[in-house]
C-alpha cells in the first residue's frame, strides 16, 4: 500500500512527505546525524499511529512531539505537520532536508544547544510557528525567510545571530510574535517593519541595534507586549507608543539621546509591567497616573532624573514599584525598609532630616564611615573576607 509517513530518527528512518517511499538509508543517516536525538524508539512506516515511538515526556518543558495528519487519500497517508523537540540538549545542526516535508506547520526546538546556520532552503516551508529560542545558531538570519509568507510566530531569542535584520522581514505581514531578544544584531530596524500591523509581541532586548526609535511602531495598534531594553537606540520614546491601548507590558531601558519629559499614559489604562529605565526622563509624576493605569502591578522608573514630590499613590502601594536614582524632592516618611516601594538614592536634598539617610542621592552615611569597602562573592562558595 502506498505511503508517505515522514519520520525524524537518530538511527534509523526519515519520512519524505509528498512521495510514496522510504527515504534512501543515506539521506535518513543525514538528517539522524544532524538532530542527534535519542529519545525515538522503533521508528517505521506506521510511527504515525504509534504515539509512543516518537513522543516522550521528560518534564513540563523537556519532551518530544510530533504530530501526525493522517487524513489524506482515505485515511491511508500520513503527512507531519508539527515536530516539537523542547529542552532535550540536543547537540545537532538544522537540517536542510527539512524543506522536504511540503505540510510541516510548526517547528520548536527551544532551549537545545542546536549549532549552525539558519538553513535558507527552508523558505519553501508552510510554516506558521518557527521558534529557536535558546540555541546557538550563529551568522545572519537570511533574507530567504521572509519567503515563508504564512509565519505567524518567528522566535529566534537567546542564540548567536547577528548583523542587519532583513528589510525583507517587513513582507512577513501576518506575523504576530517577533521575539529577536539575545542576539547580535547591529544596524537600525528597517524601516519596511512598518508592515508589520498584525504584531502582539515584539523584543528586541540585549541587541545592538541603534538609532532612533521609529515612530512607526506607534501604528502596532495591535501590540501588547513591547520590549526594548539594553539596546542601543536613542531617545526619545515616540509619543505615540504611550497612546498603544492595547499594551499591558512595556519595558524600554538605556536609551543614549536627548531628554524627554514624562510621558502622557492617559490611554495606558491595561497596563500592567511598565519599565522605563534610565530613559532620560525629567519632570515630575503625574499624580493620577494610578487611576489611569489600574492594573498596574510592576513599575520601574530606575535612573532618570525625575523631580518634584513622589505621588501618593506610589508611597501608598502594595505592589512592585521602583523609583531608585532619581532627583525627587520634598519631605519623605519612607524608611530604608519598605518592602513594597523601592527608592534608594532617589532624593536630591540630603539637608532634610525628614528624609532617611538610604533615600538621599549618593547615600551619605549619618556618621563617619567605619568600612569603606564593598565585596560582593556571586554564585561561587562561602567565602570570609
Amino acid at each position: 500500500m502506498p505511503y508517505s509517513l515522514l519520520v525524524l530518527g537518530l538511527r534509523y528512518h526519515l519520512l519524505l512527505l509528498g512521495t510514496l517511499y522510504k527515504l534512501p538509508p543515506m539521506r535518513a543517516l543525514q538528517i539522524s546525524t544532524k538532530l542527534k536525538i535519542t529519545y525515538w524508539k522503533n521508528v517505521d512506516k506506521n510511527s504515525c499511529s504509534r504515539s509512543e515511538d516518537l513522543n516522550v515526556n521528560i518534564s513540563y518543558n523537556v519532551f518530544s512531539n510530533v504530530i501526525c495528519d493522517c487524513s489524506y487519500n482515505s485515511s491511508t497517508i500520513c503527512h507531519i505537520t508539527n515536530i516539537l523537540l523542547k529542552g532535550l540538549k540536543l547537540t545537532g545542526e538544522l537540517p536542510d532536508e527539512f524543506a522536504n516535508l511540503p505540510y510541516l506547520q510548526e517547528i520548536d526546538f527551544s532551549v537545545n544547544y542546536l549549532n549552525g546556520s539558519f538553513p535558507k532552503i527552508w523558505k519553501t516551508l508552510p510554516l506558521v510557528t518557527l521558534s529557536l529560542l535558546g540555541n546557538n545558531i550563529k551568522g545572519l538570519i537570511p533574507k530567504e525567510i521572509a519567503e515563508i509568507v504564512t509565519l505567524e510566530n518567528l522566535i529566534l531569542s537567546d542564540n548567536q545571530l547577528e548583523g542587519y535584520l532583513p528589510p525583507e522581514l517587513g513582507k512577513l505581514t501576518r506575523l504576530k510574535r517577533l521575539l529577536l531578544s539575545g542576539n547580535n544584531f547591529t544596524r537600525t530596524l528597517p524601516a519596511t517593519f512598518a508592515n508589520l500591523k498584525n504584531l502582539t509581541d515584539f523584543r528586541i532586548d540585549g541587541t545592538n541595534i541603534s538609532g532612533q526609535i521609529p515612530d512607526f511602531i506607534g501604528n502596532w495598534t495591535k501590540i501588547n507586549r513591547l520590549d526594548m531594553q539594553g539596546t542601543s537606540m536613542a531617545g526619545p520614546i515616540p509619543s505615540t507608543i504611550f497612546h498603544l491601548k492595547n499594551l499591558t507590558e512595556l519595558r524600554v531601558s538605556d536609551l543614549v539621546g536627548p531628554n524627554m519629559p514624562f510621558p502622557d499614559l492617559r490611554d495606558m489604562s491595561n497596563m500592567v509591567q511598565l519599565v522605563l529605565r534610565n530613559c532620560l526622563i525629567n519632570g515630575s509624576i503625574p499624580p493620577n497616573i494610578g487611576e489611569m493605569m489600574p492594573g498596574l502591578k510592576n513599575l520601574y522608573l530606575t535612573n532618570n532624573s525625575l523631580t518634584g514630590q513622589v505621588p501618593s499613590w506610589i508611597t501608598n502601594t502594595k505592589q512592585n514599584f521602583d523609583l531608585s536614582y532619581n532627583n525627587f524632592t520634598g519631605s519623605s516618611q519612607d524608611s530604608c525598609q519598605d518592602s513594597n516601594l523601592n527608592k534608594i538614592s532617589s532624593y536630591s536634598t540630603e539637608e532634610d532630616q525628614s528624609i532617611a539617610w538610604c533615600l538621599k542621592k549618593g547615600l551619605p552615611c549619618f556618621t563617619n564611615s567605619k568600612y569603606y569597602s564593598l565585596f560582593i562573592n556571586c554564585g561561587g562558595p562561602e567565602l570570609i573576607i
